[in-house]
């Protein structure tokens, strides 16, 4: 868990200003609220002092030998970062819960160190993070990855290198697409001209001769029927193509879960797994072969 936020130029010009020579900077996090408005401040907390700085400003400044029983309070919808500075309840900021809460859990153990003057290191906390440090969305459940801020450029290469042995199979929609949309213009050209030639003549030009007309009529069917036989050869080919990218990412699944820790298989029922291997491996198998190639 991130417990030493970088501060913006404003802020910490503030900060450096405010903060003495023989102090150390130990800890930085956000808080959120101020009044009924939301904003983005934060609480430098040094070993001997809590700054609270929004905007470039010193809102407050609490000397930490002051202050006893650090303590968070859940509120309605927003949370308090409360201390008793000379035996009186002060709040000292307020944030939003679901971000910052277990941030506020380990400050309240850290300012209470700190203000029994032991000092020592920062205090560190293993916990990862569960939103997105870019836009503050919720990361999807029990890993740390934000589809919105993920680079889309490495999920297709990571894509591209899995799709290595199947890659024609996979692409051929794309080229029927193609000439589908050839055949989209050919056709309506090789109709023109059967009409214009030999159905009914321009005024003033020769009606063509029979063997041109059959010509136009077999170079249709034979359109039609080529593209009959790509949707056909299309149709077997994905569901060749995704039986083996299926076989393919359910192994890879199987042997990652192989080498996950004991302590992380038991954490999850074998529901849960097998609902990984089979219906996540569907997804991305009907991305594969219907909505990739489109």
């Amino acid at each position: 868990m991130k417990l030493m936020y970088e501060l913006p130029a404003a802020d910490a010009a503030v900060f450096e200003a405010s903060k003495g020579a023989d102090e150390r900077f130990m800890y930085c996090v956000p808080f959120n609220i101020i009044d009924d408005k939301f904003v983005s401040g934060y609480m430098a907390i040094t070993d001997k002092f809590i700054y609270k700085i929004l905007d470039g400003k010193l809102l407050d400044k609490f000397e930490l030998s002051h202050c006893t029983d650090f303590t968070t309070e859940v509120m309605y919808g927003n949370c308090g970062f409360y201390a008793n500075i000379d035996g009186k309840a002060t709040l000292l900021c307020r944030f939003i819960s679901g971000r910052n809460l277990p941030r506020y859990a380990v400050m309240c153990k850290a300012c209470e160190i700190l203000s029994e003057g032991k000092g020592g290191d920062p205090i560190e906390n293993s916990e990862k993070e569960r939103f997105c440090e870019k836009c503050g969305r919720p990361y999807v459940a029990r890993t740390t990855i934000c589809p919105f801020c993920q680079s889309k450029k490495d999920i297709y290469l990571k894509l591209w290198a899995m799709t290595k042995g199947l890659r024609l199979m996979l692409f051929f929609p794309l080229f029927v697409a193609v000439f589908s949309v050839a055949f989209q213009f050919i056709v309506p050209y090789i109709q023109r001209i059967a009409v214009n030639e030999y159905i009914q003549p321009v005024q003033g030009t020769p009606q063509g001769e029979i063997a041109g007309f059959l010509a136009i009529v077999v170079a249709i069917v034979s359109i039609d029927l080529f593209q009959r036989a790509l949707g056909v050869v299309q149709g077997r080919l994905s569901a060749i193509s995704g039986n083996k990218f299926t076989l393919m990412m359910r192994t890879f699944l199987f042997e990652k879960i192989q080498i996950l820790s004991l302590s992380s298989v038991q954490r999850k029922s074998t529901g849960d797994l097998m609902g990984r291997i089979n219906n996540d491996v569907n997804v991305v198998q009907s991305f594969i072969t219907g909505n990739l190639p489109s």
